[in-house]
């Protein structure tokens, strides 16, 4: 994945260095590491970067879901190659869990036609978080 510029980096940090298994680190700390991250990933579905986003799901997500039937759920989504590159409007929180955190992004299209929302759960897997759940979908 190195040697695309604003891809995600794969392995055992997340963005900017920062372990998942810090010890002791705080919920905002927290958030603001999964947004960067979730961010990260709307771009990459939008460069068509679809193989680094499904690298980041676990692995008992890859065990249901076949990086084919993957590629093929995210191209269904026409209008996510043509969102807005930049800033999306996103949040994450705190599961009802405890453990995991919600990740949501809501971003327009370039050409004004709509918006395309990208739903995430990040979990702690293999030391460093992880796509438990993935859902993208667009407005008509």
């Amino acid at each position: 994945m190195s040697g695309n510029a604003g891809s995600l980096e794969f392995g055992t940090t997340t963005p900017k260095g920062l372990m998942a298994t810090d010890s002791n680190p705080s919920p905002i700390r927290i958030e603001a590491i999964l947004k960067k991250l979730g961010d990260d990933c709307m771009e990459d579905l939008r460069q068509d970067r679809v193989t680094s986003v499904y690298r980041l799901t676990t692995k008992a997500y890859q065990q249901k879901t076949t990086r084919e039937q993957f590629e093929e759920m995210v191209h269904k989504v026409a209008k996510v190659r043509l969102i807005n590159s930049g800033q999306p409007e996103s949040r994450v929180r705190k599961a009802p869990d405890g453990k995991s955190y919600e990740y949501y992004c809501t971003s327009q299209t370039s050409n004004a036609t709509g918006a395309v929302n990208l739903a995430l759960i990040f979990v702690e897997a293999d030391g460093d978080w992880r796509i438990g759940e993935f859902e993208l979908k667009q407005d008509n």
